[in-house]
Formats: structure tokens, sequence, C-alpha cells
């Protein structure tokens, strides 16, 4: 079985570490083990992740707080850094917090999504689609 490495990133706070504790808490079908991904933790303070750790992954999460406006602004510089290094790979992007409502604004602040780039809603707190960016990569690297 490969192995894939998911870059996940995206502004503090949001949820990376959460949700990333929940998916192990949770019993994993064998299909998500084949994921190591590295979380970018407080390297967004810096710019993200070192472009080295960009280049060898196969895809990347963008998580944001969906109750956050300026969280949902980010993704646009976020998908841009990542793109510099990996244009074509799919990136799924992650509205994270669901449970606490979504922003009136979040969809004006969205940016337009390109080739190989996906949006979903999930809330780590609820359990509410946790698997699903898994299993939307799964699918799209297979």
């Amino acid at each position: 079985m490969s192995t894939y490495k998911v870059c996940l990133i995206g502004d503090s706070g949001v949820g990376k570490t959460s949700w990333l504790n929940r998916l192990m808490g949770e019993e994993i079908e064998s299909m998500y083990r084949q994921f190591e991904v590295v979380e970018s933790k407080e390297k967004e303070k810096f710019g993200g992740l070192r472009v080295d750790e960009y280049r060898d992954s196969d895809c990347c999460i963008i998580m944001y707080d969906v109750s956050k406006l300026l969280t949902a602004r980010n993704i646009s510089c976020w998908i841009r850094d990542y793109r510099n290094t990996c244009p074509n790979n799919p990136i799924i992007i992650v509205g994270n917090k669901l449970d606490l409502g979504v922003s009136k604004f979040e969809k004006r602040k969205l940016p337009i999504l390109g080739k190989n780039e996906t949006l979903v809603r999930i809330s780590v707190i609820k359990g509410i689609n946790i698997k699903l960016p898994l299993t939307l990569i799964s699918n799209t690297l297979r």
C-alpha cells in the first residue's frame, strides 16, 4: 500500500491539531493509515512550511475556522504558497468549527476554487465529516 504525504496548513487556532487528535481517537480504517500528515504547527507565523516539505507532498489540506472571517480571507495566501511549489497537486479546503455557526461573510471571502481544489466543512467537536477530507484525498489520488 502506498503512503501519501499530506501537508496540513492554515492559520493558528483553526483546529488542525484537534482534527488530528480526533482522527487518532477514532477507529481508523486501513485506508486512512496510508497518510503521513505533516502539520504546520507554529510555522504559520513564519510563512508556512518550508518549500522542501511542500515539494515532497502529494496533496494539501488547508484548514480555516468557519466562524472567523480572517481565517477565510487567508485561504488564498495558503493556496498561492502551496501552488508555487506544487501547481497540480490536489488541495482540500476544510472549514472547521461548523458547530459554532458559519460567518455570514464566509462565502464572500472564500476564494473561487480552481482545478484540483475542493471545499468541505467539518466539526471536530461534534464529529461531523471528520473523515471526509482524507476520504476525498484517497479517492483523488487513486
